[in-house]
């Protein structure tokens, strides 16, 4: 019983659908196969604003429908732009539609007159026509006031005089200034610092202050190393004018050969000295205790034996520095 009721269920409902799919295709068959609408997108309509005008086609599959470019003269419109929208494909239609942007600048009413489509059914051309349109345009003022002219312009602005610019020249230049005066009165300084000691009395002075700072109980034979080199470097700068500071350890003992104050036996000493503060600084080898003490007595046997005991220093050809 219930399988047969069920039947009857789904037998109605087939009925049913197919008494109302015959009365939607039946609608059209005492009317035209094609279909004509008019719409406009905005009821409020005020000037310089773009008004949608658009033509609305519904027809019957196998018909074809051609909607005009122009609608005589829009009636006192101004036509900005025209779109076209695709063909949609509906139940038993299909629906075309074009769209219209049009533009008044005046207020008024505007009278858009009957569009007019052809279309082809079989080999026949028929026409149809849509209705007439009336469209109101607003002005943006609202009723009762006066009109206000566009406001004329502004003159230019007059350009403000900065001081801005000359005062940043003068603080530029004052601060100059203090730094020359600044790097004057160091070099004073330095000068006659240099005219106060020899060359080895500073290196001597230095070589103290190395052994003060106790590098080798705190682990730092790197810095230790680094110390007396530059120590020894700096002594041979102020002692014969060899720019040793800025040499590697190859290009100042080539340089030394030319040099006939550096003896034999002190460019041998040199030599095996800088060597060995290289294998440290560079090679990260890690020297014994006896070596330690070895190089800052090697340091100190250099600059004894290379004493310029007899000349003042600045006769020597060199140019006493020191690093503080």
């Amino acid at each position: 019983m219930k399988r047969s009721a069920r039947n009857r269920l789904i037998v109605l409902g087939l009925t049913i659908g197919v008494f109302l799919f015959a009365l939607y295709s039946l609608r059209w068959k005492d009317e035209n196969p094609i279909k004509i609408e008019v719409t406009v997108d905005d009821s409020q309509i005020y000037i310089g604003v773009p008004i949608k005008y658009t033509i609305n086609v519904r027809m019957l599959p196998g018909i074809e429908a051609e909607i005009p470019d122009e609608i005589g003269d829009f009636g006192g419109l101004t036509l900005e732009t025209i779109t076209t929208s695709p063909k949609k494909k509906r139940l038993s239609y299909i629906v075309q539609s074009k769209n219209f942007y049009l533009i008044s600048f005046s207020p008024g009413s505007y009278r858009l007159p009957s569009p007019i489509v052809r279309y082809t059914e079989g080999e026949e051309t028929f026409e149809i026509h849509g209705q007439e349109m009336i469209i109101e345009v607003k002005s943006a003022i609202p009723e009762g006031e006066e009109p206000v002219d566009i406001r004329d312009i502004k003159p230019p602005l007059k350009p403000r005089s900065s001081y801005l610019l000359p005062w940043g020249i003068l603080i530029i230049l004052f601060l100059g200034m203090l730094w020359f005066w600044w790097r004057r009165k160091k070099m004073r300084e330095r000068q006659v610092y240099q005219m106060r000691f020899t060359a080895h009395q500073i290196a001597y002075e230095q070589l103290i202050r190395i052994k003060d700072l106790r590098l080798v109980e705190r682990g730092m034979i790197k810095e230790y190393y680094s110390l007396l080199s530059n120590c020894v470097r700096q002594y041979i700068e102020n002692r014969y004018g060899l720019r040793a500071r800025r040499m590697t350890t190859q290009e100042f003992l080539l340089a030394s050969l030319n040099s006939k104050a550096i003896g034999e036996e002190e460019r041998s000493l040199l030599h095996d000295f800088l060597s060995k503060c290289d294998m440290v600084k560079f090679a990260r080898y890690t020297p014994i205790p006896e070596e330690l003490e070895e190089v800052y007595r090697s340091a100190k046997r250099f600059i004894d034996g290379t004493i310029y005991k007899d000349t003042p220093l600045g006769e020597e050809g060199g140019r006493l520095k020191y690093d503080s």
